[in-house]
């Protein structure tokens, strides 16, 4: 793996460590809450197909809508991406270490039992999170920036 200063541009803003280990806490938030029966982390070895495939836009872009799709079905339905899948996951194999190690460091999450375990957010923390959200959503619907900024009475 190279320095961080002789990495390329596009490696250290796509590959950043802090952005794939967001995918990766994403990745295992998305594993315990739709599981059925619920699962209580993403596994350690499933987070090094996560950025293959998301990080890959054709692939990304193939998902299915539904998380009803059929894995097999949805795998028989794309062979090309699915043959170079093996190749790609080698290649980002330190880009995923990276994230994990860079996850584990920060309060996004932690390795216990071979499982990516999140970690819990204060209750003030996640209400945060929550309003964040909630704004994003209300400036959108609202109109303009320039609209949000002037009902608030600031100046951008």
């Amino acid at each position: 793996m190279r320095l961080w200063k002789d990495r390329s541009h596009e490696e250290r803003h796509l590959l950043n460590p802090a952005f794939c280990s967001t995918i990766l806490w994403h990745a295992g938030k998305g594993a315990t809450n739709r599981a059925a029966p619920p699962r209580q982390a993403l596994s350690f070895i499933e987070a090094f197909l996560v950025l293959p495939i998301v990080l890959h836009q054709k692939s990304r872009e193939s998902l299915p809508i539904r998380i009803n799709t059929s894995l097999p079905v949805w795998i028989q339905s794309q062979p090309l991406l699915i043959a170079s899948l093996p190749e790609r996951a080698k290649a980002l194999v330190p880009y995923t270490k990276e994230a994990i190690t860079f996850g584990c460091c920060s309060p996004l999450f932690y390795i216990d039992n071979n499982e990516i375990s999140l970690r819990k957010s204060s209750g003030e923390v996640q209400e945060c999170m929550k309003k964040a959200e909630f704004l994003g959503k209300w400036f959108a619907h609202t109109g303009s920036p320039e609209t949000v900024f002037t009902l608030f009475g600031v100046r951008p």
